[in-house]
């Protein structure tokens, strides 16, 4: 009868439920909290641990990347990290372009979900300024290689000046076979609105997170049921 294993199939399915998520950027894990690098209050990309200032940015590893202010803020504008200590300052010249590698190789039915937390900062403009993420695959695998972006995501502009405020992008991209088996990349950045800002203005970003849920198949889930169930049907047969 074909009605048993649809049954089983569907009962694994639906037991099995959601697999765990799997961090890939975090925390300390390839400075998802932008902790590392050298000890200096200003910080380029160059000593900037794990993140790069990658294409089509105008800037270059002498750039910007990081700024400690661990006082909170102050007269010059400066701003704490959300959680303390360094956090990245974003403009919107298109010259600090944030992209992190990963490590890890796209599978079928990969579910990505990307989050961080933003402050708006000098001359920042809250009508209409947001921050983007994006994912994207290169040619070469490597990550300022030519890109192919797979998938973006806008904060919105800022609900609160001042304060810093989540960011979250669940299920940014569910990986269909178009980029199986490449290399997946992320990067952030300032995303400029209509407003022309004389000077520039800028945004800090902490505490970026990227991490990803692989969902198997159904048919693989079905064929493993099966197996077991043809298993145990000799099983019986070889004790009846």
């Amino acid at each position: 009868m074909k009605v048993l294993p649809l049954l089983i199939c569907t009962s694994l399915t639906a037991s099995l439920g959601m697999p765990a998520a799997t961090l890939l950027i975090g925390g300390s894990l390839k400075n998802g909290n932008f902790e590392a690098g050298t000890a200096a209050p200003d910080r380029p990309f160059n000593d900037t641990d794990d993140w790069t200032n990658v294409p089509p940015t105008t800037g270059s590893g002498t750039t910007q990347s990081t700024r400690n202010a661990p006082a909170g803020l102050d007269s010059t504008g400066d701003y704490p990290g959300a959680s303390g200590g360094f956090n990245a300052v974003v403009n919107e010249s298109g010259d600090r372009i944030f992209g992190n590698d990963p490590s890890y190789t796209i599978q079928l039915g990969d579910v990505f979900d990307a989050s961080l937390y933003w402050i708006d900062a000098f001359n920042w403009a809250d009508s209409d300024d947001q921050i983007q993420i994006a994912l994207y695959v290169t040619a070469n695998d490597q990550i300022d290689g030519a890109r192919t972006t797979i998938a973006t995501a806008l904060s919105g502009t800022s609900a609160t000046s001042g304060a810093y405020q989540l960011f979250d992008a669940p299920a940014i991209y569910t990986a269909d076979a178009t980029y199986v088996g490449k290399n997946v990349f992320v990067e952030f950045h300032g995303f400029d609105g209509p407003t022309v800002e004389a000077p520039l203005g800028f945004a800090r970003v902490d505490d970026f997170t990227l991490q990803v849920t692989a969902i198997p198949e159904p048919s693989a889930v079905c064929l493993l049921g099966l197996a077991g169930l043809g298993l145990l049907r000799r099983r019986r047969s070889g004790t009846a």
